[in-house]
């Protein structure tokens, strides 16, 4: 009898490997195929290019406000057929929507004449890829806003090479791809294939980036970076650990969310004097402090200088404010906005959507309370979980005030495919439940249309993230005592 129980017990195992090889197969297959669409996609989807290319070599003539008015003036002036077809643009300083004239806001002066001559040839190759309609559309986004740190990476590499280069094309700009599999990589090497695949799947499928990793300037330079944050703090290199997430933050910014779990997590050691968390949380913290002020200095060396840290604060400030009503966006006051707003109706554009926006803004703002109060409880419901947390593994934690107290565009929420690897060392039934529960909002974003500017899909897509959120909220507040046990 003990002989055919363990046989059946083999036999159940044996199918499990086979069904679980099978799913990670699977996920390989997809995750080349997207790949190889990404890499052999057509250079004429400029938009990313155009803002973080563009954005990076010409920083210290338009900064963070003047890149749409400078292109505007640029094309007109050298008589480009698109350029003269196109009469309104978002003014980068106040986020209106506003007509072209000869007296817009362009810093031409501050251009010498051969940088003047280089940034209209590079308008004038990049027009080349698209269509007026497209261009019209790009230059009503929100402009170009990454850390000076980040543009002092990026613009070697920018002023390096051409865009006229078609390798420079097929390479400089499908570095992201790379990333992604960078990723994998480091995750593969440095915690099991498994979580790899899984990461790498989930990167490729991603509703924010799905078909639109190619054809970017280093946009996801921070992805290895916060899974090498994680997998050294796993391997106790906190160290390491905090200088990588502080590498991760100065190149953007939104990953200092992932941090304050540690600084709480070092506050609530220190108060109930539990020595080894103080020590791990406190080195964490101290080269992460350490970093963030090395990237600060480090984008001073930017053409302009410390400066600039001051003009992206604004900039970022500004943009903060206004896409919380933006419908195309993740996060709490977001999803409220578009919960509670009476601007319901479709659009198809960013110039479309502006008023709407500022009407959005405007019923958040009068409907605060009940939604400053609802982020209260949330809040206090994830430090009371973090508190009473006996998990010498915080990072995970910063999911959650990530999505309460930012709101982002869909891209940044890549971090979302870095979920097997935050919860691989939960216990086996919390971390299952994660899992499945990322893997179903994942799935069901695919089926939705994708079209960012339909509020019925975008309702959707953003109660699908708020609710996973929620997720990890309750699961972590959960006593360990109603889990199984790690035996992993």
């Amino acid at each position: 009898m003990p002989h055919s129980i363990d046989n059946s017990n083999n036999l159940r195992h044996s199918l499990k490997n086979i069904f679980t090889h099978i799913v990670l197969a699977l996920c390989v297959l997809i995750a080349a195929q997207s790949i190889i669409s990404n890499a052999t996609r057509d250079t004429s989807s400029a938009w990313g290019i155009y803002h973080y290319y563009i954005g990076a070599k010409y920083f210290k003539e338009v900064g963070y406000t003047n890149l749409y008015s400078c292109t505007l003036k640029a094309g007109k002036e050298a008589d480009i057929e698109t350029w003269n077809k196109i009469h309104t643009y978002r003014d980068l300083s106040t986020y209106k929507i506003k007509a072209y004239t000869k007296s817009a806001d362009c810093p031409d002066s501050i251009f010498t004449k051969s940088r003047w001559k280089a940034f209209t040839e590079d308008i004038s190759v990049l027009t080349s890829w698209s269509e007026p309609s497209y261009w019209k559309k790009v230059v009503t986004d929100k402009g170009f806003n990454p850390t000076p740190f980040w543009v002092l990476i990026a613009q070697a590499p920018a002023n390096i090479f051409s865009l006229n280069n078609i390798f420079v094309q097929k390479t400089l700009f499908n570095l992201d791809p790379l990333f992604i599999i960078l990723t994998t990589l480091i995750i593969w090497l440095n915690k099991d294939k498994k979580t790899a695949l899984l990461t790498l799947f989930l990167s490729l499928i991603f509703f924010g980036t799905n078909g639109r990793i190619s054809n970017n300037f280093l946009q996801f330079i921070w992805f290895p970076l916060l899974a090498a944050t994680v997998l050294a703090w796993h391997k106790k290199r906190f160290l390491i650990s905090g200088a990588m997430l502080g590498l991760a933050t100065g190149l953007q910014a939104f990953s200092i969310f992932f941090a304050i779990p540690v600084f709480l997590n070092l506050l609530f050691s220190t108060i109930k004097k539990h020595p080894i968390q103080v020590k791990r949380s406190g080195l964490f913290v101290s080269s992460f402090i350490f970093t963030i002020i090395f990237c600060y200095m480090a984008g001073g060396l930017s053409e302009r200088g410390l400066e600039g840290w001051i003009e992206w604060k604004n900039k970022i400030t500004m943009h903060r404010n206004y896409i919380n009503g933006e419908l195309l966006n993740i996060g709490y006051v977001n999803l409220a906005s578009t919960l509670t707003s009476k601007e319901k109706a479709n659009t198809h554009s960013y110039i479309e959507d502006t008023p709407k926006t500022i009407q959005r803004n405007i019923d958040i703002s009068q409907s605060k309370n009940i939604w400053h109060i609802i982020a209260l409880l949330w809040t206090t419901l994830w430090i009371i979980s973090l508190w009473r947390s006996s998990d010498n593994d915080p990072l995970k934690y910063g999911y959650v005030p990530l999505y309460i107290f930012l709101t982002l565009s869909p891209y940044y929420y890549l971090t979302l495919a870095l979920v097997p690897l935050f919860f691989s060392q939960s216990q086996i039934q919390s971390r299952n439940l994660i899992l499945q529960g990322v893997a179903i909002m994942f799935f069901i974003q695919l089926l939705l249309s994708g079209d960012y500017f339909n509020y019925n899909t975008q309702a959707i897509s953003e109660l699908l993230v708020a609710l996973f959120i929620l997720e990890i909220t309750i699961v972590l507040a959960l006593p360990s005592s109603i889990f199984r046990p790690n035996k992993n």
